[in-house]
């Protein structure tokens, strides 16, 4: 019998936009080779219910979500930030799916915004957008 098994032991996110709120304190960990450092960020997000997203971040990959989330850049390319005060925050991004130079499909957060409310239900009219006599 035929069979297509998924051997990840993941499932990728769907491409689209996100309302995200970081949840928990990054982790750092250093490369295999101890040369270099990455991040693994959890971020809580809502569709039926509360899910979360854990994504990999190298210090390079990280200026924009830095800056959103309250980092100050103190020189070019070094951002101050607190580990501990990025916990709660929120902002909205875009996910997309790129392919690893090992040939597997990740996700990348890109187009970064500091929005802190999320989007609204579709079907949801915004007060602003009724008209006064209505």
């Amino acid at each position: 019998m035929q069979h297509k098994t998924n051997t990840s032991q993941f499932k990728l996110l769907d491409e689209g936009e996100y309302f995200f709120t970081v949840a928990g304190v990054p982790e750092k960990r250093r490369t295999k080779d101890g040369k270099g450092e990455f991040f693994i960020w959890k971020f809580d997000y809502y569709t039926d219910q509360k899910r979360t997203f854990r994504t990999v971040l190298l210090p390079s990959q990280m200026n924009e979500l830095l800056l959103i989330l309250g980092g100050v850049e103190t020189e070019p390319d070094v951002i101050e930030w607190d580990d501990e005060k990025v916990v709660g925050k929120s902002f909205m991004c875009n996910v997309i799916h790129e392919e690893g130079s090992d040939g597997k499909t990740r996700e990348r957060i890109v187009d970064i915004k500091g929005d802190t409310q999320p989007p609204k239900p579709s079907g949801e009219i915004d007060p602003k957008d009724i008209a006064w006599d209505e």
